[in-house]
């Protein structure tokens, strides 16, 4: 009787763990959805490691337009935005960084997008995704 209350319990336990888990994951997927722009082609989302992401496409629209759109989406979202540009001597890159942050008792959840225009790839959009998680 003993060990059949514990597999049921463990059972439990695991069951939930894997809700979670697959709760989360769909929730994440669902988040990706927003960076991927509506005429995007040959869209690879690859993960860099716990909590980063990067996704590249390619654009038919306009050269550059795509971090122009893709930017507005994300400030009528509510992210806050600020944008550096790099010179090199072959190219310039047009670097878009914008973040965001939520709470939950505890803890403090910011995410951050980066959006990387580079000048010689003109319809490739590159956008890096991370999330720092801390407990106050």
């Amino acid at each position: 009787m003993r060990m059949r209350r514990n597999i049921l319990i463990a059972g439990l336990l695991a069951g939930l763990v894997l809700g979670c888990g697959m709760g989360t994951w769909t929730a994440w997927t669902a988040q990706r959805a927003v960076f991927v722009l509506e005429d995007a082609r040959d869209v690879h989302i690859t993960r860099e490691g716990l909590g980063a992401t990067a996704i590249t496409y390619t654009v038919a629209a306009s050269p550059h337009a795509w971090r122009f759109r893709l930017g507005q989406r994300l400030l009528d979202a509510g992210w806050a935005s600020e944008t550096h540009t790099l010179d090199d001597a072959r190219s310039t890159f047009v670097i878009q960084l914008f973040h965001r942050t939520f709470r939950f008792g505890p803890m403090e959840i910011t995410e951050y997008a980066t959006l990387v225009d580079d000048s010689t790839k003109s319809r490739v959009a590159s956008v890096h995704l991370r999330y720092d998680v801390q407990w106050h």
